[in-house]
């Protein structure tokens, strides 16, 4: 049947009959924005069909639009969200009604508001970015987070918007930022540098150029002429980056042959006892460093272990570090180990950032080898552990550290809450958290941390682990579970679950339907099921307090609220 002016409010019309009754004014503009607020579920779809054939309306329609993003009805919702993500609606009214529909209990179309701010921020980038980059600020981690997904995948033509918010005020805003940066920031390194200049985001932006390797000439340039800037912290800053980023050379090409004038070196594995015994031997360092880059695998393992075990192996810990790191991605799993052993014992924290990486390597040896090397640092080595980690880090040598970290008990406790409380990196207060976690009762000192970041805007998994780690460190205390309880309205189902259960053990007692804990037991015999007279419990309340017999009124079963009205009226 054909669609009619009069079918704008009788049945749901397609899209292309709609078009043609707003194209001949059957279905006018206005009647468009009458039927935002229709008390009709049909008409309110029609409407917001209408609203995504046009790009913009006329007062109200545009406080309308916001409304109608938040539609009890789920089609109209999706309808103005495909409007807003799709049509021509300008930025600054499209992109704040996308934000919110980021947290739409459907996954439907908080996935479609997600492809709606990615399509706005590549087709309107000039108007977008500085929108997009703003929602890093939240108000809600649900849209900090889905900002921050859309600038990584935009990729580099988004840090110079991003940059400037390492040094905002709101610490969440930072680890936000600071989190995005970190997948970008080889190409933020230009920003990065001129963001030096700014006190409140050196601190940042000097970590994110650590963590980029080998720089451009353009940008060693650059950090030099900072280094001399008459501003000593700010020279301070980029003197330490170029020193921690410049890697030894690697030496010329030979093809001569090796001159390493040990027994069995090229002939085979030497064992720990052999390759102790030839350390003090007299083999040019040249030669060892030649030997790295051996086509056989047992010569490369010997060359590492022998590096290792020199005398001179800390006189220059940059150069031998730096000459050992590439074999950590050496297609022999026995030359990684043996690597990261000779790692170990040079040591330093140029060793831990090493070690750290190798904890993630697919053969278990060669992870066991790192996770040894690291735990022979000792509880001193945690900060610097701790330093090291990075977002790019897989699961396995994300386990392995909070292990390394949790062994060392409360002796850590202060390092860990620091952390938390302080990181930019997300994947640190993750572990930080989880390590707290581990350690149990002894981390009481960091429960303060713990609550800070199970309110943690920039990171669903830090909450997650902050709660979990309240149940296994934290007490019955009135603060603690106050603030799990209000984690049950997080919008994470995970967060939720967490705290729920951190609540429950904290308690010792399960959470009822309303999230709240159920009463404590009243401790008299049979108060739960006899009907006990007045004089018996008066008998055997002893210290119990009047409001404990309280909750016990709601108790659905009869006799538990007879015996507490009965024990209540024992107090006169």
């Amino acid at each position: 049947m054909a669609a009619t002016a009069a079918s704008f409010y009788d049945r749901e019309l397609e899209r292309d009959d709609l078009a043609a009754l707003m194209a001949g004014n059957e279905v006018s503009i206005n009647e468009i924005v009458e039927g935002l607020y229709h008390g009709q579920a049909v008409v309110r779809r029609n409407a917001a069909l209408g609203a995504s054939l046009v790009s913009d309306l006329p007062d109200p329609g545009r406080a309308l639009l916001r409304m109608s993003a938040k539609d009890r009805d789920e089609r109209v919702r999706m309808a103005i969200v495909l409007a807003m993500g799709q049509g021509g609606y300008p930025v600054e009214l499209a992109l704040p009604i996308l934000f919110d529909a980021l947290r739409d209990p459907l996954d439907d179309i908080a996935d479609a508001a997600l492809q709606g701010i990615e399509l706005r921020l590549s087709r309107d980038r000039e108007a977008a970015l500085p929108l997009v980059a703003g929602g890093l600020r939240g108000p809600h981690p649900v849209t900090a987070k889905g900002c921050a997904d859309v600038l990584i995948k935009a990729g580099d033509s988004c840090v110079d918007a991003v940059v400037p918010l390492l040094g905002d005020g709101d610490a969440a805003v930072r680890n936000a930022a600071y989190d995005v940066l970190e997948r970008l920031r080889r190409g933020a390194i230009s920003h990065l540098i001129v963001a030096l200049r700014d006190e409140a985001a050196r601190p940042l932006a000097a970590r994110l150029i650590g963590g980029v390797g080998e720089l451009p000439a353009s940008a060693v340039t650059a950090l030099e002429a900072l280094a001399a800037d008459p501003d000593p912290a700010l020279a301070e800053t980029a003197g330490r980056a170029l020193l921690a980023l410049r890697s030894p050379k690697a030496p010329p090409p030979r093809t001569d042959p090796l001159n390493v004038p040990i027994d069995g070196f090229e002939a085979g594995p030497l064992d720990g006892a052999a390759l102790d015994a030839a350390a003090a031997a007299a083999v040019p360092r040249e030669e060892l460093l030649y030997a790295l880059r051996d086509g056989r695998d047992h010569v490369r393992r010997n060359a590492a272990g022998l590096l290792g075990r020199r005398p001179d192996a800390k006189d220059d810990v940059a150069g031998t570090l730096g000459a050992l790191a590439p074999l950590l991605k050496d297609p022999a799993a026995p030359v990684r180990r043996e690597t990261c052993e000779a790692i170990a014992r040079v040591g330093g924290a140029g060793a831990i950032r090493l070690l750290v990486r190798a904890l993630g390597d697919a053969d278990p040896e060669v992870a066991q080898a790192a996770h040894d090397g690291l735990a022979a640092g000792g509880v001193d080595a945690a900060p610097q552990l701790l330093e090291a980690l990075s977002g790019d880090l897989p699961e396995a040598a994300r386990d392995a550290a909070v292990d390394l970290l949790a062994r060392h008990g409360a002796a850590v406790t202060t390092a860990l809450a620091d952390a938390l409380s302080q990181s930019p990196a997300s994947v640190v207060r993750l572990v930080a958290a989880r390590a707290l976690g581990a350690i149990g009762k002894a981390a009481e000192d960091g429960i303060a941390a713990l609550l800070r970041g199970l309110d943690d805007r920039a990171s669903e998994p830090v909450r997650v682990a902050s709660a979990r780690a309240l149940g296994f460190v934290g007490v019955e205390d009135d603060t603690i579970l106050g603030a799990l309880r209000q984690a049950l309205t997080d919008p994470s189902p995970a967060v939720r679950r967490a705290s729920a259960i951190a609540a429950s053990r904290i308690a010792g007692r399960p959470l009822d339907d309303r999230g709240a804990l159920e009463p404590a037991p009243i401790p008299i015999d049979g108060f739960e099921t006899d009907t006990l007279s007045a004089e018996a419990i008066a008998a055997a309340r002893g210290e119990i307090p009047l409001a404990a017999y309280i909750p016990k009124l709601k108790d659905g079963r009869d006799v538990v609220r007879g015996n507490a009205a009965t024990a209540i009226g024992t107090f006169g």
